[in-house]
């Protein structure tokens, strides 16, 4: 064993680094594993406002939407979804942090030009916080909230409990929310002319965020922008527009 391997079996041993997707241990100097790091597919090049993803790579004939835009760091494939289904689960608390973290840089790159007043969050109703036990939402913002110093606040209220949007298809999406989200008046907070940053785990029609957005709008919101983790699409992604981590 060379002396620079040496060093490195000792960092490794004191110094223990996790992949930022799936929590394996992984080299001192890496911030991904190797099963990972081919399996990662990153938001790039010209982004759709409308719909966060690359502008060449997909049809972007999808309605217009209440909120301004939208932008994630990841699709939803490969090592980024079993990172949001591991966050959606508490599988590994690390992975709260991390998506985090991609979420704020990828906000700061591509809203650069804009100030945000505030950042809120898809609520979910008390049942289902109850039987999953937190929201994964509310836990992302918080933290975006803390790497952007941007206040956050509960802005949206989930006023009844509703069918999984993951299980519906198309416009049944949007009937299955309609009345069901609220502005939360007792969060004390003055939405008028503010632009107001939401943000979720995924993105799929954008039906939720819709809703959100709409909320806010009524009551006088300027501007709604989101910021998502992944963003799912009816498509692969093709093998050759595939990114990998760095």
């Amino acid at each position: 064993m060379t002396f620079r391997n040496t060093i490195d079996f000792l960092a490794s041993c004191i110094f223990t680094k996790r992949c930022r997707f799936c929590n394996r241990v992984c080299d001192v100097r890496d911030e991904i594993c190797s099963r990972c790091a081919d399996d990662i597919h990153r938001i790039e090049g010209e982004i759709c406002n409308n719909c966060g993803c690359n502008k060449t790579l997909f049809n972007h004939k999808e309605r217009k939407h209440f909120f301004e835009s939208i932008c994630a760091p990841y699709y939803y494939e490969g090592a980024p979804q079993k990172a949001v289904i591991h966050l959606k689960h508490k599988i590994n608390p690390n992975i709260l942090t991390r998506l985090a973290e991609d979420m704020s840089e990828c906000t700061k790159e591509r809203y650069k030009e804009l100030e945000f007043d505030y950042i809120t969050y898809v609520p979910m109703h008390q049942s289902d916080i109850k039987q999953r036990g937190y929201n994964q939402a509310q836990a992302l913002a918080e933290e975006i909230s803390k790497n952007l110093s941007i206040p956050c606040y509960p802005l949206i209220n989930k006023d009844y409990s509703t069918k999984s949007q993951h299980i519906l298809r198309g416009v049944y999406r949007t009937g299955n929310l309609m009345g069901a989200l609220s502005f939360n008046k007792k969060a004390g907070i003055d939405v008028s002319d503010t632009r107001i940053l939401i943000v979720d785990d995924i993105k799929t029609t954008g039906a939720t965020l819709d809703e959100c957005a709409k909320a806010l709008l009524y009551e006088g919101c300027a501007e709604v922008r989101c910021v998502t983790a992944c963003i799912g699409t009816k498509n692969k992604i093709p093998e050759d527009d595939k990114k990998e981590k760095e």
